[in-house]
């Protein structure tokens, strides 16, 4: 039986090797990276505090995915809701 062995040094090379290779799939695949946003920096984009974020998430009105235990909101999603806001209080008479 062969054993090899995996150095830190191993890890790293791959690791690196595939960031790069994701990226170019990425690119060549016309894909962009999403950013997810942190709970506090939707807070202060929108205005609204914590607990409204919360019920709106659980209300379905803005999705969120959960990272590492917390959840993150798509920045586009953000940007519609915002518009869509921005569209409903201009249009006030």
């Amino acid at each position: 039986m062969i054993l090899d062995i995996l150095t830190k040094e191993d890890f790293e090379s791959f690791k690196k090797e595939l960031l790069e290779e994701i990226r170019d799939l990425a690119k060549t695949e016309g894909l962009r990276p999403r950013k997810l946003l942190k709970s506090y920096e939707v807070c202060e984009i929108l205005g609204i505090s914590y607990g409204t974020l919360r019920k709106m998430k659980e209300n379905g009105i803005l999705p969120a995915t959960k990272l590492g235990g917390e959840f993150r909101f798509d920045y586009d999603e953000i940007q519609k809701l915002t518009k869509v806001i921005k569209e409903k209080h201009n249009s006030r008479p």
